[in-house]
């Protein structure tokens, strides 16, 4: 994350902009996983006004959802409620 806020800066300083990170989102989240929970615990410090929803959990539909050259709507039915529960609250944060 760091990386990107760096990449955003130099861009500003290269084409004269004023880009923001405005909200993060974290994706790809395994609850099993010490790393994954580590990078969000980390994210949450040091980014907390930024992190605008829990993360939207990793699960074998999101992975093959692309590879059959489908979004996860058309995927994965039961998934999809899920999903747009999430969306709607991270558009409902970022509106605040």
């Amino acid at each position: 994350l760091n990386k990107t806020i760096n990449i955003i800066d130099e861009l500003n300083k290269k084409h004269n902009k004023n880009l923001v990170v405005s909200s993060i989102i974290p994706t790809l989240f395994d609850k099993r996983s010490k790393v994954c929970k580590d990078y969000l615990k980390e994210m949450k410090n040091d980014f907390t006004p930024l992190v605008v929803t829990e993360p939207i959990r990793m699960n074998s539909k999101l992975k093959e959802a692309p590879r059959r050259k489908k979004s996860i709507f058309n995927y994965a039915k039961k998934k999809e409620k899920q999903l747009v529960n999430s969306v709607g609250n991270i558009e409902n944060e970022i509106r605040k």
